[in-house]
């Protein structure tokens, strides 16, 4: 159901990008236990992730993470973590 933004989602996020401090968060995939499924591409609709020339997942650098954990959700092997502190990283 859509919120007050007019959107659909998690209600602390939209709250956060009204108060201006969307995107205050780190995602970071861990490459080894990446398997290139692509689920957590399906459901990040703020567009932070993309794949990578070997098949994997990593996020885009000079996106905003708005921390609403989908990607998380999805991951059946548990390769992401989102961590507080702006940015993106990619680890092994």
């Amino acid at each position: 159901m859509p919120d007050q933004t007019g959107s659909e989602g998690n209600g602390s996020v939209n709250n956060r990008r009204r108060a201006g401090v969307a995107g205050l968060f780190t995602a970071r995939i861990k490459s080894m236990l990446c398997v290139g499924c692509g689920e957590c591409l399906a459901v990040c609709k703020y567009g932070v992730l993309r794949r990578t020339s070997d098949g994997k997942v990593e996020a885009k650098i000079g996106q905003k993470c708005l921390g609403c954990h989908k990607c998380i959700a999805v991951c059946r092997t548990k390769a992401i973590q989102i961590l507080p502190g702006i940015g993106f990283s990619r680890t092994r």
